[in-house]
């Protein structure tokens, strides 16, 4: 769950299915959201989820006023993050700031997502991305029947696909073309989406820290393509395929020390994880945590054993809340989330979606069957952490539901997400467990006043081990951009969902826009001083000198449309040399070369890698043996320092 502080009075927009936009004033002055997310604002709306087995409270701090020197400008980031003050963030968090764990990095890849800007745009939008089941998956009609009992086959055809997930850049991570054919693309997935949350929180020089790595995960369809009679099956199956290798793998690309693990609680898989990672950073295990979930669809195994529990939605479309509501749609992704202790954050002038906390419970006995949702353990877990950390739950705004068939609700982060409802989940019988727990919490812990709910599985499809991160992830987009987005296919929830509704509104139909818009020099040199202080350096750089973004955006997009350069044959050290006030003539070293063989060989040497870095446009030794004017600003230094080079050379 996450909590998120809204400035008094502050308006929440929400734009209609017709586009018109409405914002309507809190006058409790604070929202408490169950979701963590990264906000950039002092005013966002609040989101609160849990499950009966886990939850998370989050609070985004207020902003201190004014500016700082140098900000993280993330690839997604259009505004100008907050800097932070420490009197502001301890009165805006649970904990005391040496305890309480921030949300620093956040990055995510879901179908019609290959980020977290994409992301935004999906579910500002009311974007829907089931589609059928790609014939580069399998032939779906080699397994289909409408017949829920006919063995061997599967009931529905459509998931949500994440585009070109099978390809991967595997020499970035420093893997070989051998290895990463046998790999479950849930590892690649994990890789990048790993690298972007770490560009998104401007953490660099990871390599050897104390850094844990906490992951969910519930599915291997990779593995099914290697039986043991295989002749597929080589050196690097058996970690190719492994569950084990997710956290382990990352840990084993960046060098990470700390604790690595992957956990499977089914659905609330990712937010175990978060959960975890917070225990551990609170217990000193490790300085950091990288945590989330991953889910890759890739046979049709699981279909075929979800349509025999009728979990599945035969009509294709997850429809939370509503009166119509037949089942889950099957969906794969990948989400992650960075975690600091608060204090170290700060000091790192990190930028800080959210603080967070957490819980975790079990249905146990207390429904039949084992599949079933308790709304009695849901609403003693939520009591639980609101009553631990003292929340004021008449500051709750907006709910993030779970709804696996359909509605269950995900308080704080859905860390407890063990057990897939039965199949009356998803049905006008099933649903009201999760909001009728949920409407019975806030009648008996707040007044009744307007409150939304959601669910982000209508956009995307159900992911699973990776649901619940993903779940999080949507609310904080919604509080850095104060805008409550829509869920879609939702008909006649007052049929679906009866005696919760009055505490309740749906956010159905509803969006907003986004202000983006921010000083060309105030972006320009945060991009400046993120790009050389906040990312890791590569061994190929280009650098633009411009006047402005769009100068920026014209000189990259030119940049990318060339050839890029071949690879490097041998690494080399750079060495940076501060010639200082020399003086350089024409026709200068040409009797030095001609005297010194030593002296030219090194000339030359100098002039052979010149030339590579100004892509064979001029000589340095053709420019000093045709007396070449020294008055040229970048040929001038060159002349100056290259000598001494060749002195010592």
């Amino acid at each position: 769950m996450a909590s998120y502080f809204l400035k008094k009075n502050s308006p929440v927009k929400t734009v209609e299915a017709n586009g018109k936009t409405t914002s309507r004033t809190d006058t409790t002055g604070e929202v408490t959201s169950s979701s963590s997310e990264q906000t950039a604002d002092p005013a966002r709306p609040a989101v609160e989820k849990q499950s009966s087995e886990t939850a998370v409270s989050m609070v985004t701090p207020s902003p201190q006023e004014g500016e700082t020197s140098g900000v993280v400008c993330s690839p997604e980031q259009t505004e100008d993050p907050p800097s932070y003050d420490r009197n502001s963030v301890a009165r805006s968090t649970y904990e005391n700031i040496d305890n309480a764990v921030a949300i620093v990095g956040i990055a995510a890849i879901t179908p019609g997502a290959e980020n977290i800007r994409d992301f935004w745009r999906l579910l500002k939008n009311g974007e829907s991305h089931i589609t059928d089941v790609p014939a580069s998956r399998w032939h779906i009609d080699a397994f289909y029947d409408s017949d829920p009992l006919k063995p061997g086959t599967a009931y529905v055809r459509k998931a949500g696909f994440v585009k070109d997930a099978e390809k991967f850049d595997n020499a970035f991570f420093g893997i070989s073309e051998y290895e990463a054919a046998s790999m479950d693309p849930q590892q690649s997935l994990l890789l990048e989406c790993t690298y972007r949350a770490l560009e998104n929180g401007g953490i660099t020089h990871i390599s050897g820290t104390n850094t844990g790595v906490f992951v969910g995960a519930m599915t291997s369809d990779h593995a099914v393509f290697y039986p043991a009679g295989s002749p597929e099956v080589d050196s690097y199956t058996a970690t190719g395929v492994s569950s084990s290798m997710l956290a382990a793998r990352v840990s084993y690309v960046y060098n990470l020390l700390g604790p690595s693990m992957v956990i499977d609680t089914a659905c609330s898989s990712s937010l175990v994880a978060i959960h975890q990672g917070i225990q551990a950073i609170k217990n000193g295990d490790c300085g950091m945590a990288i945590c989330g979930g991953v889910n890759y669809i890739g046979a049709p195994t699981m279909f075929v054993q979800l349509s025999k529990t009728k979990m599945l939605s035969p009509t294709g479309q997850s429809r939370a809340f509503s009166a119509d509501a037949d089942g889950y749609v099957r969906g794969e992704g990948c989400g992650i989330v960075v975690l600091k202790r608060l204090k170290d954050a700060l000091d790192n002038n990190d930028h800080i979606w959210a603080t967070v906390v957490s819980g975790v419970n079990q249905d146990g006995h207390t429904v039949t069957p084992v599949t079933a949702p308790s709304g009695t353990q849901q609403e003693k877990l939520m009591t639980d952490i609101y009553t631990k950390y003292g929340v004021d739950v008449s500051r709750l705004d907006y709910i993030e539901a779970h709804v696996v068939h359909a509605l269950r609700c995900e308080w704080y982060l859905d860390l407890t997400r063990g057990n897939l409802p039965h199949t009356g989940t998803g049905t006008r019988a099933g649903d009201p467990v999760e909001v009728n727990s949920l409407g019975h919490f806030l009648k008996t812990m707040s007044e009744p006043r307007t409150r939304f709910i959601g669910s982000v599985k209508t956009n995307i499809g159900h992911l699973e081990a990776a649901a619940g991160v993903i779940g999080v992830i949507k609310v904080l987009l919604m509080m850095k951009h104060d805008t409550i987005v829509p869920s879609l296919h939702c008909q006649d929830t007052k049929q679906s969902l009866i005696g919760s509704m009055e505490t309740i509104r749906e956010s159905l139909g509803k969006g907003g826009a986004v202000n983006d818009g921010q000083n060309d020099e105030r972006l320009l040199m945060n991009i400046a001083y993120t790009s050389s202080v906040r990312r890791d350096h590569y061994s190929f750089r280009k650098a633009f000198v411009v006047d402005g973004m769009k100068e920026l955006y014209d000189s990259v997009s030119r940049s990318l449309a060339e050839v890029p350069p071949a690879s490097p044959t041998r690494s080399r050290h750079l060495v940076f040399i501060f010639c200082g006030m020399g003086t350089a003539w024409p026709g200068m070293c040409k009797k030095m070369m001609r005297r010194f063989p030593v002296f030219e060989e090194t000339m030359q040497r100098i002039d052979q890698i010149l030339s590579e870095i100004n892509e064979n446009s001029w000589s340095l030794v053709d420019r000093l043996c045709n007396e070449y004017p020294t008055e040229d600003p970048v040929f001038s230094p060159i002349a100056i320092n290259a000598p001494r080079t060749g002195f010592w050379g």
